[in-house]
């Protein structure tokens, strides 16, 4: 019973098992901010192409 105690203790001193979730946590919060980047970044160059498809598509238009 001792030993089961002793070996708990330790593994909850050890400071491997937090690092590798504080990793874990920081790669998600950087995909996040990544992946929320790109998508407004792309919406605003969808943004400018239809932009200019219109205004080619009035300049085609009228001359």
């Amino acid at each position: 019973m001792d030993a089961a105690i002793r070996k708990v203790k330790r593994f909850l001193q050890e400071d491997q098992g937090p690092t590798a979730v504080e990793y874990a946590v920081l790669l998600g919060l950087i995909m996040m901010v990544i992946i929320g980047s790109v998508t407004a970044f792309g919406l605003k160059v969808t943004e400018m192409f239809t932009d200019t498809t219109q205004t080619i598509a009035l300049a085609s238009e009228s001359g």
